[in-house]
């Protein structure tokens, strides 16, 4: 039934997609963070539609990104599963509101490494307790169409538009893009994400919340098993508050790209993923908890020692 209802909202979102999603696309660079972006980003747009950098499926060396626009490096081209192979595989990843597609590769990038995983205890009573089921693959188009869904209280702007989700549903059906699905006790779909993976990388793309700690789970529940598969990187691309309290951290362009020119051509677990009953994932410990553990262990240590015996 939710997916049913998904499907619908997300009908009804796109009734008038072009209109709205052009107007606001229009007024996005209009923020005053954003509007010294304008100059580069028109130029490059201009010699686009003069025909002065034809679109081709090759992509330059990131090093030759703009500054500002911080890190767009191509405008158009053929968007194909192809494409966003060799794009995600060269540090570059697909990102507008409205056409033609822009292509990025920032001089910073949030990542997390999987051992620096944040994990409240809050959350690990929910993933112990909580009225959830977590499962990988087994709705990716309900995922994806609901992370295009506009989000309560924001306007109502998406880069996940019908071609994009066309694009990633083939890159699933080939065995690189991936989801997680959270249901609730009534088998209801209440949360989840979806992202590439290459090699011992996700690039994270989207994620979406119906249900309090819904995505939180998903998130969990996701990086535990990567971490678990061997992956070593988890690319959420840009900085928020969110990424960051979730374990994540900036690193360098060049940085980045040593670790995925070394990580990009490692084997991973095969499509479809499944969920690994046997890990505990409410119990999962990364090395950045352990060591706060044992830090706590040190402190609580030195503090008995100073106390005078009676």
């Amino acid at each position: 039934m939710r997916a049913r209802v998904i499907d619908i909202l997300y009908r009804i979102s796109t009734i008038q997609p072009e209109l709205v999603n052009r107007a606001l696309g229009l007024i996005y660079p209009l923020h005053p963070r954003r509007i010294r972006d304008i100059p580069g980003l028109w130029s490059m747009m201009i010699r686009h539609y003069l025909g002065g950098r034809t679109p081709s499926a090759q992509f330059p060396p990131v090093d030759r990104a703009m500054n500002r626009p911080d890190g767009l490096i191509a405008i158009g081209g053929p968007l194909t599963t192809e494409r966003l192979m060799a794009a995600y595989r060269n540090g570059i990843y697909p990102w507008c509101h409205i056409s033609p597609m822009k292509w990025w590769a920032p001089s910073e990038r949030m990542v997390l490494f999987p051992e620096d995983a944040h994990i409240s205890k809050s959350l690990r009573k929910t993933l112990r307790n909580g009225p959830f089921r977590v499962t990988f693959d087994s709705a990716f188009g309900q995922v994806i169409r609901a992370c295009a869904l506009p989000r309560p209280g924001k306007l109502p702007l998406t880069w996940i538009t019908p071609q994009i989700i066309e694009q990633y549903t083939r890159l699933h059906s080939e065995g690189y893009a991936h989801s997680v699905e959270v249901w609730n006790e009534n088998g209801t779909l209440v949360g989840g994400e979806y992202g590439v993976a290459i090699g011992g990388v996700f690039f994270a793309e989207s994620a979406f919340s119906f249900q309090r700690e819904a995505s939180k789970v998903a998130f969990v529940t996701l990086v535990s098993h990567l971490h678990n598969w061997d992956f070593k990187l988890y690319d959420y691309k840009r900085y928020s508050v969110h990424s960051a309290s979730q374990g994540g951290r900036l690193i360098k362009r060049a940085e980045f790209m040593d670790h995925l020119s070394r990580l990009r051509d490692q084997s991973h677990p095969p499509s479809p993923w499944v969920v690994d009953d046997a890990l505990d994932v409410a119990s999962w410990k990364p090395a950045s908890a352990i060591a706060k553990d044992k830090g706590h262990a040190r402190v609580e240590a030195s503090i008995h020692l100073s106390l005078p015996s009676r």
